[in-house]
């Protein structure tokens, strides 16, 4: 079995470590299929919806259904934002200083860790780095804790997406003068920065 599936042998629909089962049903079945494949959000709608108008209308009609993992809850799926993420990082940084140039050219860094080799439970940080400024830490800008990655794309990124389209426009304020934000990078390694692109490889 692969790493997403949810039977037991007996058609209880539980997580674990397994692909498909004598036990799936056909909805858990192409869940399975639509995460080990990489299928986009589009392409399970138009499965979906060639599924529901010729032999299956009780199958969801959004693929967001679909794919929800049937033993995550919200406690085990958690967006945990920092407050006000980059903008509240710079500012809290420089409360007590001025920044040494007239803007900000950032690096961001996805990756997903492990907290324990004996737990499900994980991280994954957006993290932020100040290019121009080498002698800055690296900054947490949000968490997202579970035990499962971040199925959704939307609910991972859409705060930071909305925050950095306003940075990037209007300029950050700090200490009664304004500077620009410019993304630089997005570092990645392959499976987050597939991920991170849309694509349902988790």
């Amino acid at each position: 079995c692969g790493q997403f599936g949810w039977c037991n042998g007996t058609g209880a629909g539980v997580h674990a470590q397994g692909s498909l089962c004598k036990g799936n049903t056909f909805e858990e079945g192409l869940r399975i299929l639509a995460l080990e494949t990489g299928q986009t959000l589009h392409a399970v709608n138009l499965l979906l919806q060639h599924l529901r108008m010729h032999s299956h209308p009780d199958l969801p009609a959004d693929a967001r259904t679909l794919l929800k993992p049937p033993s995550a809850t919200t406690k085990e799926r958690e967006i945990v934002p920092i407050p006000g993420g980059v903008k509240r990082c710079l500012q809290l940084y420089f409360s007590s200083s001025t920044p040494p140039d007239s803007g900000f050219c950032v690096d961001f860094i996805f990756d997903g860790l492990p907290l324990y080799k004996s737990s499900k439970k994980q991280f994954w940080p957006i993290l932020m780095k100040i290019h121009n400024m080498p002698q800055l830490p690296v900054m947490t800008v949000a968490i997202y804790s579970g035990e499962l990655k971040p199925v959704f794309v939307e609910d991972y990124l859409r705060p930071f997406v909305i925050e950095m389209n306003e940075l990037q426009t209007k300029g950050l304020e700090n200490g009664g003068r304004m500077y620009w934000v410019s993304i630089r990078a997005i570092i990645a390694d392959s499976p987050a920065r597939s991920y991170i692109k849309g694509k349902l490889i988790i």
